[in-house]
Parts: C-alpha cells; structure tokens; sequence
C-alpha cells in the first residue's frame, strides 16, 4: 500500500513538471514490457499520483491541484476541470508512438516537412549585406552563451536572451544556529577527503528528531528532522545541474572533449568517481536525504519551505520561489570553492527560434532580434526574474534584485570571476543521459561503484564511434 505523488505548484509547466506519469510491468523498457501512463492536460497547478489500494487495486490518477479558496462554487454552479489523458503501449518507445499518432491525427497539425527552425541567414533571405548582418554584435552577450546557438554545421539558429547559474540559498535562522555568518558562507571550501567548511556547516545543521546535531555525539542518522542539504531529484541526471555538477567541476573534472558537441566523455574519470563518492558519503552520514526520498519529492523547495532542509542547491531561475517567500529567512551563497581553487557552476540560457514553415520570416527575424537585443533585455532587467544574457542588463538586474533586498551575488559572481561551465550539448544525448541517470543513481544508492562508472562511460562513449 501506498502512494507515489507528484505536484507541480510553479502555476506553470516546466522541467521540474511531471508530463506523463508511468506504471509499468517488472520488465518494462523501452523495448518491452507493458506501460500505462497519464497526462494532466494543463498548464498551472497539478497533481499526479501512483496508488496502491489496501485491496490489492493500482490506479494512475492526476488533476488540477486547487490551492484553499480557489474555486468557490455557488448553488447550480460548475467548473469544468482540465483532461486526462491515458496512455498504453508495449514498451515506453511504443507509448510515445501512440502520443505521436494522436497529435498528427488531428486534423490542424502542420503536415509539411518541417526542419524546427531556421538559421540566421535563412531568416535574412540570405542577403549577407554587411551592414545588416553587423547588426548582431555578439559580444554583447555574457561570454559562451552565444555558442549555445550554432550548430555543427557551424550556422547560427539563436540568440541568448537569459542565463543561469548555480547557487545555495539557505536558511539564515538554522545557519545562525550552527554558528556560520554570510561571510564564512560565501567563502565556503569542500574536498573529498572531510568535506572541509561546506561538510562542517552541514552537519551543524543537521538535526534528528531528539535535536541533536549532525556534529554531536548522540547523533541518529535514521531519524532526521532536517538535513542539512537537500538533494534535489531534478538534478540527478547525467548532467547534475543542481547536484553534484558544481563540486565535480571545482574538482577540476571535465564533462567530456568539448562542449557544445561533446564525443568523448568523462563519467568513468577518477575525480568523478572521487567527487561522486565524497556525494554519497552525505546521505550516509545522515547530511543529505537519500535518493528514493529525493526521485519521491523531485523539486525540494517544497521540503525547504517545511524546515525539512536548511540549504538547497539550485539555480538562478528559482530567486523568486526561494526569496519571494515569507515563511522561511532565506539567503543565497554561492557555490564551495573546490580543491581546484575554485568554485564552479553549471552555465545555460534560452533563446528563441524561427519556424521553418514561417510565412513571415523577416517578422520574426525582427521579433527574435529585439527578444536578444539590449532594449528588450533592459526590461526584462527591471523585473527582477531571470538574469538577461546581455552583459549592461545583468547588472541592471542586480540592481533591481537590491530594490528588492535580495542579495543574489551568489549567482553572478561564477560569471564575473569566470568560473561557469557550459551545460553539455551532444548528439545521442538522450542514451547519454538515460545511460549515466541509472549508472549515478546507483552509485549514490549504494549498488554501483567506480567500476560501473567506467562502464556506463564506455557504452555512452560507443554512440559516438
């Protein structure tokens, strides 16, 4: 008995946001297996739930999650709530078919060949008339950012408009407690061998049920009340971007060859598995949630907000979640200097594209070229949500995060010391990050070990042979 939930309470979708909810057979693969799964068919607030009955029944349910005093509801009225979609299929590659085949169905889906978008000289008719093409001065952008947007074929199909990096926020009450300042946390330091400053603060601040801290004698690791770092089911990928990325990379790990377009990869190297091992000897120490608490939860904001962490580690794009908040005193620190003497952090941004089956591409090449230019960026600056990809707007940005008495340095400063990594971009990365998803799963749960690393580095590094 029992019931696996998933919420999303970011009134919006996102990649923190359960698409499709999946049960299946104890063989199920891509390939085989039966799959059954359910779509919530709404953009705000849901839930979807996994349940197991005390009669033995197991139901896949989902809906719109209503906040207390949402919907109210007079005599004879009624609220129409959003669809449900239920899936089936032998194997989940079967599953996502069907999907497919219902969305093509329809009898308004574009049925011409379609290439996504189109590169920057295609949305320009390829007049490569020097004056308007000089209109794109790159440099204007936070350094990297812009080689996000080409291809391997060396074309260019987008403009930055934002970017983000990692950073802690934390509980200012409970790092009081532990008897850590702002200061010491923005200078932080980690190692592999005893966790140095980093490991120091979480154990003062991790608590068990008797209130005894993680530094005590006495301590239970099997009954935490709060740990002092959360772990964030999100990040537990073959990227890590808010995980165990910013300590791999500060110790002086790479991803791979290269990025964008990485061919060789370095998830079987020993300081991933050094790093990775240091990770894990958080959860066993009674520091950090273990990760079928972690796959249960997915986002821990939620768990932050309820005292169950003191600090989280994630990224720019969750300011408002963290520091919009009055429940939780909360401040934000930067990410541990690592044994290369330096911090790191994971860097990415959005930008937009142009159609190729656009019926007015110079429109939207105009449209695309304001939403990456200063002008659109400045206001985007002035709203205080994202930090803009133009350099002049960042720090706009950080001027109006002060208005609103948000410190959040601890995401720019990994730009201005330069200590960012781009997030990796590679064919084949969907095998590459199911591949190491399992593999680093298995590691911090105990069942892998530096051995399965080098495999699982192997057969990825096989794709691209």
């Amino acid at each position: 008995m029992g019931t696996q939930l998933r919420e999303g309470r970011h009134g919006r979708t996102g990649a923190d946001a359960a698409t499709i909810m999946t049960a299946g057979t104890a063989d199920l693969s891509f390939g085989s297996g039966q799959a059954w799964g359910l779509h919530v068919a709404f953009s705000g607030n849901h839930r979807v739930l996994a349940e197991r009955a005390y009669s033995g029944e197991r139901v896949l349910m989902g809906g719109e999650l209503l906040l207390p005093g949402e919907v109210d509801l007079a005599p004879s009225e009624s609220y129409r709530t959003p669809a449900l979609y239920a899936l089936s299929g032998e194997g989940l590659d079967d599953m996502a078919a069907r999907v497919h085949d219902y969305l093509r169905a329809r009898p308004h889906h574009p049925h011409t060949p379609r290439p996504v978008v189109m590169n920057v000289w295609e949305a320009v008719y390829f007049d490569h008339d020097l004056d308007r093409l000089c209109e794109l001065d790159l440099s204007i952008y936070q350094d990297g950012l812009a080689d996000l947007w080409v291809g391997q074929n060396g074309e260019r199909y987008g403009l930055p408009k934002d970017f983000d990096t990692i950073a802690m926020f934390y509980n200012e009450s409970m790092a009081k407690t532990a008897g850590f300042t702002p200061e010491q946390l923005s200078k932080l330091d980690w190692n592999p061998t005893d966790g140095g400053s980093f490991e120091k603060l979480i154990a003062a601040m991790t608590v068990d049920t008797a209130g005894k801290h993680g530094n005590e004698v006495g301590f239970d690791k099997s009954k935490v009340a709060t740990y002092g770092f959360a772990l964030s089911g999100n990040g537990l990928n073959a990227a890590g971007q808010q995980t165990w990325s910013s300590f791999a990379l500060s110790n002086d790990w790479k991803y791979g060859d290269k990025t964008p377009w990485t061919t060789k990869w370095n998830y079987g190297d020993d300081k991933f598995n050094e790093t990775l091992s240091w990770y894990k000897s958080l959860i066993d120490k009674g520091y950090m949630p273990s990760v079928d608490i972690a796959l249960s939860e997915q986002d821990p904001l939620n768990g932050y907000l309820a005292g169950r962490y003191a600090m989280v580690s994630d990224g720019s794009w969750m300011n408002n979640s963290y520091l919009g908040q009055d429940k939780v005193p909360t401040k934000v620190a930067p990410t541990a200097i690592g044994p290369s003497g330096a911090r790191a952090s994971l860097f990415n941004g959005l930008s937009d594209g142009i159609w190729k089956g656009s019926k007015n591409p110079d429109a939207a090449w105009a449209w695309v070229k304001y939403l990456g230019s200063t002008a659109c960026q400045d206001v985007i600056a002035d709203s205080a949500v994202v930090f803009p990809a133009i350099k002049s707007s960042t720090a706009k940005t950080e001027d109006a995060f002060k208005k609103k008495n948000w410190d959040v340095s601890g995401f720019t400063v990994q730009v201005s010391d330069h200590t960012t990594s781009l997030l990796p971009i590679a064919d084949h990365w969907s095998e590459v990050n199911d591949t190491m998803t399992a593999a680093i799963e298995a590691y911090l749960k105990g069942s892998g070990d530096a051995e399965s690393l080098k495999k699982a580095n192997e057969t990825i590094n096989a794709l691209f042979k």
